[in-house]
C-alpha cells in the first residue's frame, strides 16, 4: 500500500504488524507515529529502530512516490555465504523436474546442523520468492538428512543466486498483496481442475482481503479482476464448452485459404448456440488474408452440416454457390476481437502479402438447457466427468 492511500483513513489511524517481538508502526502522519513510539516506550520495555529498513530477511527501500520496493538480496547472500557458495554456478530452475528424493538412498550426513540451519532458512525467502515454495520436499528430511538432500539445497541456493525474477498472485493496484505457490492437498486428473481449484483459492483470499480493506477505510471503486490461463477452466463456470480453439498462423505469401462456411455445420447443438470469437495477434488486412465475411447472411439459417458417420465424416448437403461480391473484408487491427455468429458466411483468402497474419480462433456452444449433436464430427462424452472426486 502507498502512503497516499492513507490520507482516506480517519484521523488519527495507525496500523501495526506484529511479528514476536518485532513491530511496525505506520499512520498517515510521521508526528502522530512518533507520539504513538513515546507513549507505548513509557508502558513497555522497547527500542526504536528508526525508520523501517529491514524485516524477516527484507530489505525496505522507500520510494519517492511514497511506495516501498522489498528486496531479499542480502539475506539470499548471507544465505550463500554460511553454505560457502558466494561464487556458485547459477541454475535456471530451484529443482529438478520429476526429481524423486527419499529417505533411504544416500549417505547420511554426519552432522545435520547446516541443513537444518539452511532450510530453516529458506523459509523467509518464499516471503516475496514464491516460486521456491516448493522446498518443502526437503523439510521433509530434517531429522535424518542425506547427502543427496543437501544437493538438492544446493541446486535451491543456486538457483536464488542466478534468478531475479518471481512465482496465485494478488494486486492491489501495483503492488503484490498477497501470493500462494505450493502443492495441492488433492490430485486433479486434469489441469482444469488444477486450475479451477486454484481459481477457488484465489476468490476466498479476494474476498478476504476486500473485507479487511473496508475495515481500514480503505474504498473500493471496482470489482476485483481475475485472470486465469486455461481456457476450459474460464468456460465451467460459465456453462459454456469449448470445442474447438485454433491458433491460425498464415506465414508471409504462404498461408492458405478458408472456403466460405458456417461454424455452426461444424459445432452444432439443438438449439444451435456457437459462436465464434476471433483474436487478430497481428493487423488483418485485404492484403494478408484478412476474414471476409456476407452481412445478415446469419438470419437465413443453417445451410449444411458437418457429420460423422460410419463412413467417416461428411457433408450432408452439397456445397452452395455463392457471389464474391456478396462478401465484405473484415479488416481490423492486431489485439481486436471479432464475434461471428455461428450462422454467419464467412471466408478468408490466402495471404499474398510480405507480412504474416496470425490469429487466435475459438468457438465456444452453451451447455446449459442444450445439447450436443452426437453425430458431430467432434465428440464429446454425454456426461462431463465431475469436477471433484467423492
Amino acid at each position: 500500500m502507498s502512503v497516499s492511500s492513507l490520507s482516506a483513513l480517519p484521523n488519527p489511524a495507525f496500523f501495526f504488524l506484529v511479528y514476536v517481538d518485532d513491530i511496525i508502526i505506520t499512520g498517515r502522519k510521521s508526528y502522530e507515529v512518533q507520539s504513538l513510539i513515546s507513549h507505548l516506550h513509557m508502558l513497555f520495555s522497547l527500542k526504536d529502530l528508526g525508520p523501517l529498513n529491514f524485516l524477516l530477511g527484507i530489505e525496505v527501500h522507500k520510494l519517492h512516490d511514497g511506495n516501498f520496493h522489498l528486496s531479499q538480496g542480502k539475506y539470499v547472500t548471507d544465505l550463500l555465504e554460511r553454505a560457502k557458495m558466494l561464487n556458485p554456478k547459477s541454475m535456471p530452475t530451484p529443482m529438478i523436474i520429476g526429481a524423486l528424493l527419499s529417505a533411504q538412498l544416500g549417505n547420511l550426513m554426519q552432522d545435520p546442523t547446516l541443513y537444518r540451519s539452511i532450510v530453516g532458512a529458506l523459509h523467509y525467502v518464499t516471503i516475496i520468492r514464491p516460486e521456491i515454495s516448493y522446498y518443502n520436499k526437503v523439510c521433509q528430511f530434517m531429522q535424518h538428512p542425506f547427502d543427496i538432500h543437501w544437493k538438492t539445497i544446493k541446486r535451491i541456493l543456486r538457483f536464488l543466486k542466478g534468478t531475479t525474477h518471481h512465482g496465485y498472485c494478488v494486486y492491489l493496484g501495483g503492488n503484490l498483496v498477497s501470493w500462494s505457490s505450493k502443492k495441492q492437498q488433492t490430485v486433479s486428473r486434469s489441469s482444469t481442475k488444477a486450475k479451477y481449484c486454484g481459481l477457488a483459492h484465489v476468490t476466498t483470499k479476494i474476498l478476504w482481503l476486500q473485507s479487511l480493506l473496508e475495515e481500514l477505510g480503505v474504498k473500493q471503486t471496482k470489482p476485483p479482476l481475475v485472470w486465469c490461463d486455461n481456457l476450459s477452466t474460464i468456460s465451467f463456470p460459465l456453462e459454456f464448452y469449448l470445442p474447438e480453439v485454433v491458433l491460425i498462423c498464415q506465414q508471409p505469401g504462404i498461408g492458405g485459404e478458408v472456403v466460405p462456411h458456417q461454424d455452426n455445420s461444424f459445432l452444432y447443438t439443438e438449439p444451435p448456440t456457437c459462436t465464434g470469437l476471433w483474436l487478430a495477434l497481428e493487423d488483418a488486412t485485404i492484403l494478408n488474408g484478412c476474414l471476409w465475411a456476407i452481412p445478415g447472411s446469419h438470419k437465413n439459417g443453417l445451410v449444411r452440416r458437418f457429420i460423422r458417420g460410419d463412413e467417416g465424416v461428411y457433408f450432408d448437403q452439397p456445397s452452395p454457390s455463392y457471389d464474391d461480391k456478396d462478401f465484405v473484408p473484415v479488416e481490423v487491427k492486431a489485439g481486436s476481437l471479432v464475434v461471428l455468429h455461428g450462422d454467419l458466411i464467412h471466408q478468408s483468402f490466402e495471404n499474398q502479402s510480405p507480412k504474416s497474419r496470425h490469429a487466435y480462433s475459438l468457438h465456444v456452444v452453451d451447455t446449459d438447457g442444450c445439447k450436443w449433436a452426437q453425430e458431430n464430427w467432434i465428440r464429446r462424452k454425454v456426461d462431463p466427468e465431475p469436477l471433484y472426486e467423492s
